[in-house]
């Protein structure tokens, strides 16, 4: 295998094989002669990621288990999904993936169950409609 080592000289890219490491190699442009050694991969700097939420996103995902479900819920799952987009494609720090993921399915859990709710309760409402609709009717 081979790796990229920049001459100290004219700062040429050379790709050298990972067994020259050590030893005495010449740049074939300006003819220097210096020892390979390996070169970390440059670290890409954190500093242009925006901050994860995943606290908040958390916090949100925890409120809609106990306060204001129909507001809470959606967002978290909501914000949860955009966060977790930005963390996938390189613009998030992804050091809160975590806590944005459990936000965001405890968000997700509560507006399944409110949709759910809603259907049962439509449904039971529409039931007692019904009977008495039919009980009046019968008695005329």
């Amino acid at each position: 295998m081979t790796a990229v080592v920049p001459c100290p000289a004219c700062t040429r890219a050379l790709q050298v094989p990972e067994d020259c490491f050590g030893h005495a190699v010449q740049c074939p442009e300006c003819r220097q002669t210096f020892h390979a050694e390996p070169v970390d991969a440059p670290q890409e700097p954190q500093g242009h990621l925006a901050e994860h939420r995943g606290g908040l996103i958390l916090v949100l995902g925890i409120l809609s288990l106990t306060f204001m479900p129909v507001v809470f819920g959606p967002l978290a799952w909501i914000l949860g999904n955009a966060d977790l987009a930005a963390m996938r494609a390189g613009r998030m720090d992804p050091s809160g993936e975590g806590l944005t993921n459990a936000g965001r399915v405890l968000g997700m859990v509560m507006v399944l169950l409110q949709l759910g709710v809603l259907v049962l309760g439509s449904l039971v409402v529409g039931a007692i409609v019904i009977a008495a609709m039919a009980s009046h009717a019968g008695r005329h």
